[in-house]
């Protein structure tokens, strides 16, 4: 995919077996509750991306699944695989090792393999909540490990990270890597919506040409927001895989409620929102839950309409356009997308769509001109009152907002405008100014003559 560059930081890598703390130190690192914690084993089932910042400068840090997996099925295959592409592609690793239960065989395996690869690692000894638990560093099972210098911390209680962070940010300026300064406000983010299996994943890996979230046949199996940064036509745009939504009625383990509470955390901290829906399928109850919370949300949409590749209808292209609109009709306003996340066909059209969209967020009208646009309108379609007995009669309008763009509405006072005729001067706003993919906020403001 032409014209897209994968905005390369620093990689720190979180390693360790299940439950040794890695999503707890992941989350104290970033300052924030990003990775699932839970007592449930494996509980982390992707890569979970962050990007700390530390002395001004920022990295990236990703936190993994636990490494003591037999990887007998599919899905624990391709989560082995992710792991040792996260070791390989990060310039310093964080093997955690837990205090509370000792050294195990599959430590010392790791601490072997680390030791046998050319990249900088640091020894992190978590679970140091007191000092009775810290000293165990100094116990004759800790000193025979072929290592003697370990970073003692506690995720729990934030102990001992500061120092860990130091150790970081000197390995790193050691490597002579570049540490960023950017700011995610500068930056678009963008996440991907969806109920389960409706190739989410499949799709941000076809949007990156690599292979990011755990992608299988097995519904749920990303259950973690992850965040990816990347430069399209010099914007930076942050794309974020949510875990799939569904009914919370059939939500039954706790951290699948966690993940369905992150994915609506999530859609609050986008700009953009990818609606994708299966249209090898009919749509359901739960695809109208999430377009409408998505349009609560005020926030940008592109619909995407995925595996055209399972469709062997002809003239299917206007049917599902209809389709959809019909569905959907409180989304009128949103540009649909039809692709095949499994083949790529089209994908790339939607990194020009995000570009647009960002671009009606952020667009202001002179009021000279919506001042000659609402004299016209109203001239010609009659204002219709909501209540009272007085016709309503409208002085002026402003932009008084963006992202969403909003638009105030002066009319006479003890006069109202019915919402009828709000809805219309939105859809006539839109005919003229342009807006796709942005829902348009209207208010209405009484002023004394």
């Amino acid at each position: 995919m032409s014209g897209i560059k994968i905005k390369k930081l620093p990689i720190v890598a979180i390693i360790g077996r299940t439950n040794v703390g890695k999503s707890t130190l992941f989350n104290r690192i970033i300052e924030q509750s990003k990775a699932i914690m839970s007592a449930t084993p494996g509980t982390t089932r992707d890569i979970i991306y962050g990007r700390p910042v530390w002395r001004g400068k920022t990295f990236g840090l990703i936190d993994t699944a636990g490494l003591d997996i037999a990887g007998k099925d599919e899905l624990e295959k391709n989560i082995i695989r992710q792991i040792e592409r996260a070791k390989s592609e990060a310039e310093v690793i964080l093997l955690v090792l837990d205090l509370e239960a000792g050294i195990l065989p599959d430590d010392r395996r790791l601490i072997n393999e680390l030791m046998m690869q050319d990249k900088p690692f640091i020894v992190v000894a978590n679970k140091g909540d007191n000092k009775k638990r810290r000293s165990e560093t100094d116990s004759k099972e800790w000193q025979n490990l072929p290592i003697k210098n370990f970073s003692v911390v506690s995720a729990k209680n934030g102990s001992g990270i500061g120092d860990l962070l130091d150790e970081i940010y000197k390995k790193l300026k050691k490597l002579k890597v570049r540490l960023s300064t950017i700011k995610e406000e500068e930056e678009i983010k963008v996440s991907i919506i969806g109920k389960p299996n409706v190739g989410k994943s499949s799709l941000l890996n076809k949007l990156l040409s690599k292979e990011v979230a755990v992608v299988s046949a097995i519904p749920h199996t990303t259950r973690e927001p992850q965040d990816i940064r990347l430069e399209y036509k010099g914007e930076n745009i942050t794309l974020i895989d949510t875990a799939g939504i569904r009914k919370k009625a059939r939500v039954e383990r706790g951290f699948e409620k966690m993940g369905v509470k992150k994915s609506i955390i999530t859609l609050k901290r986008s700009d953009i929102v990818l609606l994708v829906l299966d249209l090898s399928e009919p749509f359901g109850t739960q695809d109208k839950h999430l377009a409408s919370m998505i349009e609560e949300s005020n926030k940008g949409l592109i619909i995407v309409g995925n595996k055209i590749d399972l469709i062997k209808e002809e003239d299917w292209h206007s049917k599902y356009m209809l389709h959809i609109k019909k569905y959907f009709p409180f989304l009128a306003w949103a540009p649909i997308i039809f692709t095949s996340a499994g083949t790529g066909e089209r994908v790339g059209r939607i990194y020009d769509m995000i570009l647009e969209v960002k671009k009606n967020r952020e667009k202001t009208i002179d009021t000279k001109i919506l001042e000659k646009f609402i004299k016209e309108t109203a001239r010609a379609h009659k204002p219709l009152k909501a209540m009272g007995v007085y016709h309503p009669y409208i002085f002026g309008i402003k932009q008084s907002g963006v992202q969403p763009p909003r638009f105030t509405i002066f009319i006479k006072e003890k006069t109202s405008l019915h919402d009828s005729y709000l809805k219309f001067l939105s859809k006539k706003i839109r005919e003229e100014f342009g807006f796709l993919g942005v829902p348009i906020k209207m208010e209405v403001k009484n002023v004394k003559v």
